[in-house]
Parts: structure tokens; C-alpha cells; sequence
């Protein structure tokens, strides 16, 4: 489990059914089985982090967890997650991709 803190206040930066835990439950078995202890992993469109979180206590201390996330607020919200669960292996980057 992880500890992640949404804005309940904006549907369009977290989705009420973070909260709920019931948030894409079915990547669930696919993180665990495909994202192994020292694995490098991206989180593109990383939200507030939720995935990203859960990928960087899976991958472990000797992985990592890149979160690529162009909204500042969730930005925000990244950064504090990462921090009340004590990840020193996820790395924000406040950036779009694209082609």
C-alpha cells in the first residue's frame, strides 16, 4: 500500500476513484508482474502520481521510477506523495511528451 494525496476539488487532475481504491485496479497484476525489483520504469502522464508510487516501492531501492507530468499542480501532488512515502528512487520530470 501507498499512501497518495489527491484534489478532491478537480475532477480533471484526480479522478474520485484514486480515492476510492478501486483506481485501475487491472494494471495491478500487470505492474507486478512485468515491473521486477530494480527495474527502470516511465510514467507517462503520471497524474498525481498514484502509479508512479506504487511502481517505485515495486521496483525498489535499486530501481527507478521516472514520472513525466506537464501539470503543475499535479506536479505538486507527485512531489508530496513521494515524499510521505519516503521515494528516493522516483524522479519527476514537469514536462509533455510527444513525438
Amino acid at each position: 500500500g501507498v499512501e497518495c494525496d489527491i484534489d478532491n476539488e478537480s475532477h480533471s487532475i484526480s479522478a474520485p476513484t484514486i480515492g476510492s481504491g478501486v483506481y485501475e485496479a487491472h494494471l495491478l497484476p500487470r505492474f507486478n508482474r512485468l515491473c521486477l525489483p530494480g527495474n527502470t520504469v516511465l510514467d507517462i502522464g503520471a497524474n498525481v502520481g498514484f502509479h508512479a508510487t506504487l511502481l517505485a516501492k515495486r521496483v525498489g531501492p535499486e530501481g527507478h521510477v521516472y514520472a513525466f507530468e506537464p501539470n503543475s499542480e499535479n506536479c505538486r501532488l507527485i512531489l508530496l506523495n513521494a515524499e510521505k512515502n519516503r521515494l528516493t528512487n522516483l524522479t519527476l520530470l514537469p514536462i509533455a511528451l510527444s513525438e
